[in-house]
């Protein structure tokens, strides 16, 4: 566990690079949504088929990325700019700019992003009893010497 909380940088580093990799794939899907339904007028189908791919993209997020009525691709976009923004990174290194085909470190991210639940859950996991132990040892030392 020490070993786990010794190198930060690796972690964080992680989750961000599935963050992005999230973020693309719901951006993508929604340009795929866009390109399927172009040209049909707004009517229930294409709201009823609006709210299912919405439904689809915070269920596989596991709600990082929210399904309301205002997240939309504009938004997603804009968190995904914040993100690489933040990384020093560029969406170059994510997608191809001129085939708009993902490219190598696109497809090793999105190969393991099914382990970012898992990951998220042993640093909560890790967190919480580093937490108890700081506790515990606050409470045994403000016992010392007191004489019952």
């Amino acid at each position: 566990m020490l070993s786990y909380f010794r190198n930060p940088k690796e972690i964080a580093s992680s989750d961000v690079a599935d963050d992005i990799c999230e973020l693309i794939c719901a951006i993508m899907e929604m340009e795929n949504f866009d390109a399927r339904y172009k040209g049909i007028p707004p009517s229930s189908i294409k709201t009823h088929e609006y709210m299912k791919l919405k439904r689809r993209i915070a269920r596989r997020t596991a709600g990082r990325i929210a399904q309301g009525i205002d997240i939309t691709k504009d938004v997603i976009n804009a968190k995904l700019v914040g993100l690489l923004a933040s990384c020093n990174q560029t969406l170059d290194l994510w997608i191809d700019p001129n085939s708009k085909i993902p490219t190598q470190k696109f497809t090793e991210t999105f190969q393991t992003i099914h382990l970012t639940h898992v990951r998220r859950m042993r640093n909560n996991i890790f967190t919480e009893i580093a937490q108890r132990r700081l506790e515990y040892t606050g409470l045994h030392s403000s016992f010392h010497g007191i004489v019952i």
